[in-house]
């Protein structure tokens, strides 16, 4: 059984001021926008687990470059195969994990044993690991030790290349017997060493040499041979390469970036590497939207076997990987879990939303196109520049309900829904926790523009509709009561049939049944119109607290 993070806790690391997470089994995919901390936690488990020397930090791995308080990153490392520490020679100080998470000093059960480590920054930039104790006195977390735990990483594209060169930690090395490949060069390399082919001139400098060194009373036996690079392993000398003939063939570690990670995937696949720990950062780099999703149905087959943490920042990545367990990262250090039918319906559907700042959840098409040119409009600036994302809701129970759950797993949404009932409270449920706008003393928008838009202005507004103007001023004059069928089909003669509080009236109705704007074009065509012929005032003052709260 391999060793797995059951919990990480990182302060004042990088960019991270406090994070306390508890990762799951299996497949952990990290979202969320930009600069949000995905890549730092996945350095940050790198640095724990480094299974080798660390070099001496720099300044900007302190938060804020404060070296003088340091960092420190903690873990407790359950499911630990005992074969991991047969070759210990002392006894391991591990602490008991309950059930629901609370540390205790014993490990007895029904508590896991863990292993509680941490590697500290200090004022002089080194990196110390160490094992922490119940009794309170650490001990060293070496480097054999942490080899043992067996972490693979990958985190950008010299990374990847490393990993498919043949080294005892890396994940090609790992599918191969050392010590047996270990011989196989050293046997090759004294067969060469005797046939090693020289020139003339060559020889003839070696002779040079051979007599200096006589003279000056030095061992003159000296000859060109072949050896490993000092401090290297024997393995390093070898690689898996691609061609027809080895004498022209190149290392598979020299493909591009896309190839490199499709390979290192394909490897991880293979049972041979079932004790790894693997960090994978954004394993869509290189890819086309194709190959992505060839890419991300691997790590979905690792799922099971091992703990594997993903970060992308590919939404075709997301709809792939949507059945792993999939965390929100946002800028203030915090890792929510997003759960629940609608959530993953949205990752399906706009997996986008979820790399968003700022997903606005709108209830249908028309709210979204409205949004996408009213908004920018009234905020001065672009949504993209905002971070903004709309977000098709899917109707108004179904958008407030998406909204709820986003919003309960941590992540900051708006909301801009028709004014239809409460829903059983979820609508002031939703209102208490994300900005949220509905028209206010009308329905929806169609009804606000019959209501507030000026008679001479709302045959322009109309033209924003995708139904034809004979079409709608037929559905309009079989709607008004009274009216003539001969009556003539201009604006004029059936806006006049009527007194304008009953001609608006029926005009809403007409409007909403046949569904003039319920598409997302026609609600961005709206929105223009409305801001060609000068936005109604109660439209803009009603906005204004929404707008305000957006552009926190």
């Amino acid at each position: 059984m391999p060793a797995l993070l059951r919990k990480v806790t990182i302060t004042r690391f990088r960019c991270i001021a406090s994070l306390e997470w508890s990762p799951t089994e299996g497949l952990n995919v990290l979202v969320g926008p930009p600069d949000s901390g995905k890549s730092t936690i996945l350095s940050a488990i790198a640095l724990l687990l480094a299974p080798s020397v660390v070099s001496p930090r720099t300044e900007f791995d302190y938060r804020n470059r404060d070296v003088a308080q340091g960092f420190c990153i903690e873990a407790l490392i359950g499911g630990i195969d005992p074969d991991i520490f047969a070759a210990e020679r002392r006894v391991l100080p591990f602490f008991g994990l309950t059930s629901d998470g609370t540390l205790i000093g014993l490990p007895e059960p029904p508590a896991e044993p863990v292993l509680r480590v941490r590697v500290s920054g200090n004022a002089d930039l080194e990196a110390e690991h160490e094992i922490l104790a119940p009794t309170g006195d650490p001990i060293a977390f070496g480097i054999g030790l942490r080899k043992r735990l067996g972490l693979v990483q990958f985190s950008d594209d010299s990374s990847s290349a490393r990993a498919l060169r043949i080294s005892p930690n890396s994940v090609l090395g790992k599918q191969f017997n050392p010590a047996d490949l270990r011989g196989s060069v050293q046997e090759a390399l004294a067969s060469l060493a005797n046939e090693l082919p020289l020139s003339a001139d060559t020889k003839g400098r070696i002779k040079a040499i051979q007599t200096s060194f006589e003279q000056d009373g030095l061992p003159s036996d000296v000859e060109l041979g072949l050896a490993s690079p000092q401090g290297a392993d024997l393995l390093s000398l070898v690689d898996l390469v691609r061609g027809n003939d080895l004498k022209t063939a190149i290392p598979l570690a020299l493909s591009g970036s896309g190839t490199r990670s499709l390979i290192s995937l394909s490897l991880l696949t293979r049972g041979l590497v079932a004790d790894a720990i693997v960090l994978f950062q954004e394993p869509e780099r290189g890819l086309d939207p194709y190959r992505q999703r060839i890419a991300a149905k691997k790590p979905d087959t690792l799922r099971q076997r091992r703990q594997l943490f993903v970060t992308t920042h590919s939404p075709t990545m997301l709809q792939a990987l949507a059945e792993g367990t999939v965390w929100r990262i946002d800028r203030g250090g915090s890792a929510s879990f997003l759960k629940g039918e609608a959530v993953r319906n949205l990752m399906k559907a706009d997996p986008e939303a979820l790399f968003a700042p700022l997903p606005l959840i709108c209830e249908g098409p028309t709210e979204c196109g409205l949004s996408d040119v009213l908004l920018p409009h009234l905020l001065g600036q672009s949504l993209e520049s905002l971070g903004i994302h709309v977000v098709n809701g899917g109707g108004n129970e179904v958008a407030l309900r998406l909204a709820e759950a986003l919003s309960n797993a941590g992540m900051t949404v708006a909301v801009l829904v028709d004014n239809e009932d409460d829903r059983g409270g979820l609508r002031e449920r939703v209102a208490t926790k994300a900005p949220m706008f509905s028209w206010p003393d009308v329905k929806n928008i169609e009804e606000y523009v019959s209501k507030y838009v000026p008679l001479t202005s709302l045959p322009r507004v109309l033209d924003a509709s995708k139904t034809e103007q004979p079409y709608r001023f037929t559905q309009l004059r079989d709607a008004l009561p009274d009216t003539k069928p001969k009556t003539e089909l201009t604006w004029q003669a059936l806006s006049s049939a009527h007194e304008e509080n009953v001609f608006r009236v029926i005009l809403y109705n007409v409007m909403s049944k046949n569904s003039w704007f319920k598409r997302r074009d026609s609600g961005a065509a709206l929105a223009s119109a409305l801001i060609e012929v000068g936005l109604p005032g109660p439209i803009v003052e009603q906005l204004k607290p929404f707008i305000a709260r957006l552009k926190k």
